[in-house]
């Protein structure tokens, strides 16, 4: 059964393990109260760059803090041109890196590079999802600034 969404609604998400989510983002949001999700791949260059990308201690240390993790793939590929068994082999990748570092299984999904399918949806509905979101395309206009975006 569907949950209807409280219109007011907003939802703080950060996308892609970025090192500066850990080290400014997470701060600030625990001075001001607020929760967030941070949806996590091991796509771009997250597993190569510990620079600009966080390791898993710091991704299970903003889960020990509250914050919820999210799933986006391993490879942050197109999910409308992955096959469905494509699909759920890069879910169930990091749901087995979240359970190797004791991070409670993730119960929402963002789609990579806000694209989904039908068939990506069936995925995300038989895996359990509770929640799945993506980004402001088509109804709006990509905004790199922030701005409007369905749930």
């Amino acid at each position: 059964m569907l949950t209807p969404i409280p219109d007011g609604l907003i939802c703080l998400t950060f996308d892609d393990g970025v090192k500066s989510q850990y080290d400014f983002v997470a701060p600030i949001l625990e001075k001001a109260g607020f929760g967030a999700t941070f949806y996590l791949s091991e796509g771009l260059r997250f597993l190569e760059d510990k620079t600009h990308y966080m390791t898993w201690e710091e991704v299970a240390d903003l889960d020990a803090r509250g914050f919820e993790i999210g799933n986006h793939t391993r490879a942050h590929a197109n999910v409308a041109t992955q096959t469905p068994q494509a699909l759920l082999a890069d879910i169930l990748h990091i749901d087995a890196r979240c359970e190797e570092f004791s991070i409670r299984k993730p119960t929402t999904f963002c789609y990579p590079g806000y694209r989904n399918s039908p068939e990506a949806v069936e995925v995300l509905r038989r895996h359990g999802f509770a929640f799945a979101r993506r980004g402001t395309d088509p109804e709006y206009a990509y905004d790199r600034e922030g701005g409007r975006g369905p749930a």
